[in-house]
């Protein structure tokens, strides 16, 4: 009797256990779908000389467009143009800050160098002249 108890508690578990592993199998079954292909020595290869091609490229590239020292900063065409744009900005706003501004130069017309002079008839003169223009 005792065999016979312990057959029956074997068979239950079996049962039990059999069911959860039909539910686990099923499920890694749907998940398989989404696991990822495994690539072989030749496409992990061809990825990574397709990966060098491209780094060398974009190497190139920025060499090219004089941006060398930006190297670190740049991972694709796009940013390469961005630097560009802003390098320029910073180039053209250099030359403005270090062009000749003249100090104490002033635009004198007409009027004023008349006014200058102390010559009453040259200033209503050019005043009139420029009535009529």
């Amino acid at each position: 009797m005792e065999e016979n108890t312990q057959q029956q508690q074997e068979e239950n578990v079996e049962t039990v256990a059999k069911a959860e592993y039909d539910a686990m199998v099923a499920e890694r079954d749907e998940l398989l779908q989404y696991k990822p292909e495994e690539l072989t020595d030749e496409e992990v290869k061809a990825q990574q000389d397709r990966e060098a091609f491209e780094k060398e490229k974009l190497e190139f590239a920025i060499e090219k467009a004089g941006l060398s020292e930006f190297a670190e900063f740049i991972n694709d065409q796009e940013e390469i143009e961005a630097f560009q744009g802003l390098v320029k900005k910073i180039q053209d706003n250099v030359k403005k800050e270090l062009a000749y501004k003249p100090e104490n130069h002033k635009q004198t017309d007409e009027y004023s160098q008349f006014a200058q002079k102390g010559d009453t008839k040259g200033m209503i003169g050019s005043k009139l002249a420029g009535l009529f223009k």
